[in-house]
């Protein structure tokens, strides 16, 4: 069942901060046209619960124009079934994130695009705050805030002094896109970091304005669990390890 906490579960908030519940509340009513993409490779386990956060989103009231896709890098899993539900078209690109986020430019329909993991949940108004920054013509880029577990606060307060468009939450105005560098190894944490929210922030900051917002979104601290080694993630682990997902 959606809830009316932003279309998840009130037990996915446990642990958020009370003052980013009360941000979710907040509307900014964002009339912009605009291509949402999902990316995904082998998110069968995540996907549909992604998606029900998304569909509700309160952007989907005000705007006139808008696209939903699934940018899908060859999931072997039924990650393409099951979004295909919830999407207006499915676009197959290379393996890798910077391939799929490449080419979800490239086929949008829409001049804003926004790129979106296939793994974490959506506040109720976290497309409008993305979003809303494009009614000026000068801003070439927005990015979110990420909320994973205990490690939110010491996120937030990284990004404070070292800025970035984080890939897990961001939009780009495709005229102004600069696009990423697909010759690295997307599969390597360290150098996506590098090139996916630190080069490229820096290479779009030279076309325009980049805006920080209230876009929200929540990601269970998985891979901090690979990291140290829990058992409760196995499988997801196994599978980031064997390159058979991002």
């Amino acid at each position: 069942m959606i809830s009316q906490t932003g279309g998840f579960s009130l037990s996915v908030l446990a642990g958020v901060p009370a003052v980013i519940t009360t941000l979710s509340r907040i509307n900014p009513q964002a009339r912009v046209d605009a291509t949402i993409a999902v990316i995904a490779y082998n998110e069968e386990g995540f996907i549909e619960r992604m998606l029900a956060t998304l569909i509700t989103q309160d952007y989907f009231e005000y705007a006139d124009n808008y696209e939903i896709i699934l940018v899908d890098s060859g999931s072997t899993d039924k990650t393409v079934e099951i979004a295909s539900k919830y999407v207006d078209r499915v676009i197959q690109a290379k393996k890798g994130k910077l391939s799929a986020r490449n080419q979800s430019v490239k086929e949008a329909k829409y001049d804003i695009v926004v790129n979106l993991d296939a793994d974490i949940f959506l506040f109720r108004n976290t497309l409008s705050h993305l979003l809303k920054p494009f009614e000026d013509d000068n801003v070439v880029a927005t990015t979110g805030i990420l909320f994973e577990g205990v490690r939110t606060w010491a996120w937030i307060i990284t990004r404070l002094f070292a800025p970035r468009i984080i890939g897990t939450i961001s939009a780009v105005r495709k005229e102004a896109f600069v696009g990423f560098d697909e010759s690295i190894d997307q599969l390597n944490r360290e150098l996506m970091i590098m090139e996916e929210e630190i080069r490229f922030m820096r290479r779009m900051k030279a076309r325009g304005n980049v805006v920080q917002t209230l876009a929200c979104v929540l990601h269970p601290p998985r891979r901090a669990m690979c990291v140290i080694g829990s058992d409760t993630f196995k499988k997801y682990c196994e599978m980031i390890y064997h390159s058979e997902r991002f």
